[in-house]
């Protein structure tokens, strides 16, 4: 392995499912020329961010189910701020095209 493959690898302070959903995402970007070693972290916290998101949105739905209104409200904003920061950085990637709605 070389220095510039060494530096495409997910940071070591990701999990393995992270890791996982790194190792999904990095090779179109490679392939784009859009993931570098200037952009690796960026790419860390898009997954990050994703499971994040993920987990709020499981959490505002059992919120609302059990009718907890405060913590559904909260998981909800957190879903919203989630939402948005991978909404930025899928642009930043060109993950999606200009003007997508998401």
């Amino acid at each position: 392995m070389n220095d510039r493959q060494a530096q495409l690898l997910p940071p070591d302070y990701l999990d393995q499912q992270l890791k996982k959903r790194w190792e999904e995402l990095a090779p179109d970007l490679i392939r784009k020329g859009m993931l570098t070693a200037a952009t690796r972290g960026l790419l860390a916290r898009y997954v990050i961010a994703e499971q994040e998101y993920l987990r709020a949105v499981q959490k505002s739905f059992h919120a609302i189910q059990s009718g907890c209104a405060s913590d559904a409200a909260s998981w909800s904003a957190a879903q919203s701020r989630f939402s948005n920061e991978l909404a930025s950085i899928e642009r930043m990637f060109g993950m999606v095209p200009d003007g997508e709605v998401l």
